[in-house]
């Protein structure tokens, strides 16, 4: 292993003994068999120790050559919930506005506009409930960013999802609570929001190049292009810059591991009771901000190992790692992939932030766990392969889009053990299907999409082109945030199995980053890189669920449910009513 001056610099600033100078002679070796090894293109990190930062970058911002640095931009997600907390928090001990408090109802500081489907939640949400996950509100990941939706527009849309929770009973993460908590310090500030973290935060803390403004990235020449890893293909395939204004106080921010670290180093510096001479933090404020509001049940996910307990406080998870309490959050997005780790006690945060959404997420997991070690060697947190599998499972539940896995079907969907053919003939089912929150979709014959690439996501034994008898149907939402799909294969009369899917790669109305094939530079570890890259769209398996359409009096299809949220199903399954797991969309056009 090679030693380098960057690591001999770090030993001192970060304050390592000298006993561990072996593995940190070897550190950016070790940096560059993890992207290696997880086929991460490229990744910056930042670590803050005792008032001091190093930061550097390793491998690909954008290929074929374009080498990642601390300034490089990267997407940061949902490490933006954290900037709309402590705004939040501002307001809460102003003064001058008195009726600003954690405890106020969110229907008080939106009049008219907050309104939930349920009467008794929308009387009894409050600021804090939206900020700790815990308002009732699921995801419902898919259902924003149609047409030209605006922030506003999806607070409106409120009333039609699905509750599956009262306030204070349950944590279920939630973008779109921190999108309406954006719009309600719009109207409480007159400022947009990405203008109020600039100057409220951004600006006072010197992160110069933090932005929401994708174009703005684009135009500094730093902005890094975002990738999904394609097993079978063992390719990338370059992910399009998505547009998340719509849920901006959700994972707006685009900025770089240099100005993370400025934000890391105030919030460690007022954690000490040490104000950032020109910045907007308190001891008081952290306080608010890192106090556990919601357990979180991870449930299948065994962390015994990492952490003894997972709590949410507001726009921050406090998490405790052997004797030290973590504050923590991670970001992705389709591409992306931000973590952000601070030990108070310890005085050391870290950041990293790269360009495949889980891939980056767990490698910047694994530096800081292995960076803490050092520091404090006496934490015990188990073999590295035990450490890896956690990991995998846990760190896409906070910060992406919900990806599920099998879910067991529900009582009345297999009530006939016989297969029975769909009523009618197939083409009554095709058309133009809306919901008010979930916005439109089409559904067409499966075998007869010219843009879709069948073959790699169909079985075989699945029809192509009419070849078999059992009907296939492809749902396309419109253009919106995510880019998803389902395939809806036939199973009784109305029945259908439904397999969701997360679509990568340029799409046809985004198709601005692009790839080409690219060698490691001669400064590299000298590790061949697998680096090779294709311009087109897969689709990846995302949850599978099922489907059903209905008719009307009048012997016409009228509706489609079809399983999408998580939670909706979970309340299914208790209750025992299947239709309550269901989004259903209304027939609007052949």
């Amino acid at each position: 292993m090679r030693s380098s001056a960057y690591i001999a610099v770090a030993l001192l600033a970060l304050g390592f003994q000298s006993s561990a100078t072996e593995f940190h002679a070897g550190f950016d070796d070790l940096v560059e068999d993890l992207l290696t090894k997880w086929h991460l293109p490229g990744l910056s990190i930042a670590v803050v120790r005792g008032g001091e930062t190093e930061s550097k970058g390793y491998g690909y911002a954008r290929l074929p050559d374009v080498r990642a640095t601390p300034d490089t931009l990267w997407f940061a997600g949902s490490t933006t919930k954290a900037f709309v907390a402590t705004a939040a928090g501002l307001l809460v001990q102003n003064d001058s506005v008195p009726d600003f408090k954690w405890s106020s109802r969110l229907t008080d500081l939106l009049p008219g506009e907050f309104v939930l489907s349920e009467e008794y939640q929308t009387l009894h949400t409050t600021l804090e409930d939206a900020l700790s996950h815990r308002s009732g509100l699921p995801r419902h990941d898919t259902s924003y960013g149609w047409g030209d939706e605006t922030p506003e527009d999806i607070v409106k849309r409120l009333r039609y999802l699905p509750l599956t929770s009262e306030p204070r009973t349950r944590f279920q993460y939630c973008n779109i609570m921190f999108a309406t908590v954006g719009v309600m310090l719009e109207r409480h500030t007159g400022l947009q929001l990405e203008s109020l973290l600039h100057d409220w935060i951004w600006k006072p803390l010197g992160m110069k190049s933090t932005t929401f403004s994708v174009q703005q990235a684009i135009g500094s020449g730093d902005l890094a292009a975002g990738y999904y890893w394609d097993e079978d293909g063992e390719t990338y395939i370059p992910e399009p810059y998505y547009d998340i204004l719509p849920v901006a106080g959700a994972g707006a921010t685009i900025s770089s591991a240099n100005d993370y670290s400025l934000w890391i180093k105030a919030l460690l510096e007022s954690a000490k009771k040490l104000e950032h001479e020109t910045g907007p933090l308190t001891s008081e404020l952290l306080q608010a901000l890192w106090t556990p509001r919601s357990y979180v049940d991870l449930g299948f996910v065994n962390t015994s190992h990492i952490a003894s307990s997972v709590n949410y406080a507001l726009g921050w998870m406090v998490v405790q790692v052997d004797k030290y309490t973590v504050i923590t959050h991670s970001g992705g997005l389709p591409g992306f992939g931000t973590q952000v780790f601070l030990v108070p006690e310890l005085d050391f945060g870290f950041t990293s932030m790269g360009n495949e959404v889980g891939r980056a997420t767990f490698v910047g997991a694994q530096l800081f766990l292995l960076l803490l070690k050092e520091i404090r060697d006496e934490i015990v947190i188990e073999e590295h392969s035990g450490l890896q599998r956690s990991l995998e499972r846990l760190l896409p539940l906070f910060g992406t889009p919900a990806q599920s896995g099998s879910r067991t079907k529900l009582a009345g969907f297999d009530a006939d053990s016989a297969t029975l053919p769909l009523p009618g003939d197939v083409g009554d089912y095709l058309g133009l299907y809306s919901h008010p929150a979930y916005g439109p979709i089409n559904i067409s014959l499966a075998g007869n999409s010219s843009t879709v690439p069948l073959s790699s996501i169909m079985d075989s034994q699945l029809p192509l082109a009419g070849r078999s008898p059992t009907p296939q149907l492809l749902v396309t939402p419109t253009h919106r945030v995510f880019s998803t799909s389902f395939v809806l294969t036939h199973t009784s009369t109305t029945f259908f199995d439904a397999q969701g899917y997360w679509i990568h790669g340029p799409t046809p109305e985004n198709d601005q980053v692009t790839c080409g094939n690219a060698q490691p530079s001669p400064d590299t570890s000298g590790t061949k890189r697998n680096l090779k890259c294709k311009d087109e769209a897969v689709w990846q398996k995302a949850w599978p669920g099922q489907a059903v359409f209905e008719y009307s009096p009048d012997g016409k299809v009228a509706t489609l449910g079809i399983e999408i949220e998580e939670e909706q199903i979970r309340v299914a399954g208790e209750t025992g009513n299947w239709r309550d797991g269901m989004i259903w969309f209304a027939k609007v056009s052949e």
